[in-house]
């Protein structure tokens, strides 16, 4: 009889260790993969709060349909702030190399309609196509997509392509926001 005490306790100590393992190997994961949206994505830029974030096959899906985006992107990630100034949003799409960031941002930036001859100078109406900003390593567009809504930026760096929205008008505000940001990935490497 008490051997079968025994072996019951054995059996009993064993399921709760086998859970208590289970477990804490699910949190580990799962804060590993918290912690990869942390360090992409802070609490607090310039003077918007992270709304929420969300990385995995739904972005790589928002992601390839944006802008006539293609490519083999191995991950992609979301993020959506929010501030005095309205909603700044943040895609990046992860691809397998620096090489094919490149050529599938140079690809969407031609199937938009660039065209260095236009400049923001020109005072040209840039709705719709993308303008290079006059900025070196790494290279910015710019994309508005209609009057007084959202302006996009986009560039590479290293094997993610970003693209940054903005609801806020204000260029200088876009561009402390865009430095801020940037300042941001040099950082967290």
């Amino acid at each position: 009889m008490a051997n079968n005490a025994s072996m019951s306790i054995i059996t009993v100590t064993l399921v709760i260790i086998t859970i208590v393992a289970g477990v804490t190997a699910i949190l580990v994961l799962k804060s590993d993969v918290n912690e990869e949206k942390r360090v992409l994505f802070p609490g607090i830029i310039g003077d918007t709060a992270l709304q929420n974030n969300e990385t995995g096959i739904y972005s790589i899906e928002s992601i390839m349909s944006y802008d006539n985006f293609k490519g083999d992107a191995i991950q992609g990630y979301k993020a959506n702030y929010s501030g005095q100034n309205g909603t700044v949003l943040i895609f990046i799409a992860r691809m397998l190399d620096n090489k094919s960031a490149t050529e599938a941002f140079e690809d969407m930036i031609a199937i938009l309609g660039y065209d260095e001859n236009i400049t923001v100078d020109d005072n040209a109406s840039i709705i719709g196509s993308p303008i290079k900003l006059p900025v070196e390593n790494p290279e910015v567009f710019i994309i508005q997509k209609s009057n007084n809504t959202i302006w996009h930026y986009t560039f590479v760096k290293e094997n993610d392509v970003y693209w940054i929205g903005f609801e806020e008008p204000s260029l200088q505000y876009q561009i402390d926001m865009l430095i801020e940001i940037y300042r941001y990935t040099n950082e967290k490497k």
